[in-house]
């Protein structure tokens, strides 16, 4: 049977089983020192079962690279993005096509944040978690906020 991680919030029952686990998502570019910053503070003040998915969005070797920093945490999951090369060009242009422009009303988009907002829905994908907490690479968590804000959310916003 699933066991209750947290209930009554201002007088109203809430149930968070550990079935019920949050899948943080990121993005990777290079820079993997960052990704071992957030995922030990992660670690250190996430109480909840969670999931680490790092799509990794740059060349291919940087998945290699992740998977080796990260081989002994069955937490944290390493998830190919959209490879973009040493000058952050796309690599696979057939199946990432970067016009410039959005899809629905033609506003224009840099490459960085189709490639970051790509390499988002690729993770999200991933994940099988009931809860979804997209973070920046560089985010770094201090004291256990997931506890007084999941909550919130629960209450608040998810229905």
């Amino acid at each position: 049977m699933k066991r209750r991680i947290m209930e009554n919030i201002d007088g109203v029952e809430h149930v968070f089983y550990e079935n019920d686990s949050i899948d943080f998502v990121t993005v990777a570019y290079k820079r993997f020192d960052y990704m071992k910053v957030l995922v030990r503070s992660i670690e250190k003040y996430v109480d909840y079962p969670h999931t680490i998915y790092i799509v990794n969005n740059g060349p291919k070797k940087g998945f290699d690279e992740l998977s080796e920093i990260f081989k002994d945490n069955d937490r944290v999951k390493i998830v190919e993005g959209m490879e973009q090369d040493e000058d952050g060009k796309i690599v696979d242009t057939e199946r990432f096509v970067f016009t410039g422009e959005t899809k629905h009303d033609k506003r224009v988009v840099n490459l960085d944040s189709y490639a970051q907002a790509v390499g988002m829905e690729i993770g999200i994908k991933a994940g099988t978690g009931k809860y979804v907490c997209n973070v920046e690479h560089d985010v770094v968590f201090l004291g256990k906020w997931v506890k007084d804000l999941l909550p919130l959310l629960i209450k608040n916003v998810f229905v």
